[in-house]
């Protein structure tokens, strides 16, 4: 009776090792599985960054003529050029002649370019917030900007008036009436003859 016992109590170690055994097992390769997974996650996510990157660059462009032609067709590579060209005055002025905004990718130098800084605001008043206060000239840029923005208005309320209505009362005494670039682009902007003696 007593080797039945160690027998039986001998089985149950045996049967308990093996337990322990399958489920030490079971653990390991439940471990294994989760890092597989996060290997091949962090490997898909590394291939889609990739992707993302290789599509959002911008080749560098470092020739002079290059760059001119490249801001003419995009004035926003202007920031995909060496900090050498955009130092360049021809080429900045090359892309804010065309898109005031891009202002904002050129050297601080240039940005505090007083050419350079009118021209960006004549095109797109919205470029003054590129512009330092402490540049030399600035109260001149920003009157520009501000003239820029007014001349734009004009013209959007000029084309939304119907023919028969008379000149807008906040126009009645403005300066513009006497700006011949404003006169000349409402002109052009418009079509209508009437409008411009309105303000003449």
């Amino acid at each position: 009776r007593v080797a039945a016992e160690v027998a039986e109590v001998a089985a149950e170690q045996t049967v308990a090792a093996e337990a322990k055994e399958r489920s030490g097992m079971k653990s390991e390769e439940k471990a294994q599985a989760a890092a597989k997974v996060a290997a091949e996650r962090q490997a898909a996510a590394q291939t889609i960054t990739g992707a993302f990157r290789q599509s959002a660059a911008r080749q560098t462009v470092t020739n002079i003529r290059e760059a001119i032609a490249s801001v003419t067709n995009d004035p926003n590579q202007l920031e995909s050029v060496s900090q050498e060209l955009k130092a360049n005055k021809k080429i900045v002025l090359a892309a804010v002649s065309i898109d005031g905004l891009s202002l904002q990718y050129a050297s601080a130098d240039l940005m505090a370019d007083k050419q350079v800084a009118l021209t960006a605001v004549n095109q797109n008043p919205d470029a003054l917030q590129y512009i330092s206060e402490k540049m030399e000239g600035y109260k001149e840029v920003a009157l520009a900007a501000q003239l820029e923005t007014e001349m734009r208005e004009a013209i959007q309320i000029m084309k939304k008036k119907r023919s028969y209505e008379p000149l807008p009362k906040e126009y009645e005494g403005s300066d513009l009436r006497k700006n011949e670039t404003f006169l000349l682009r409402l002109l052009e902007e418009t079509g209508e003859a009437r409008d411009l003696k309105l303000f003449m």
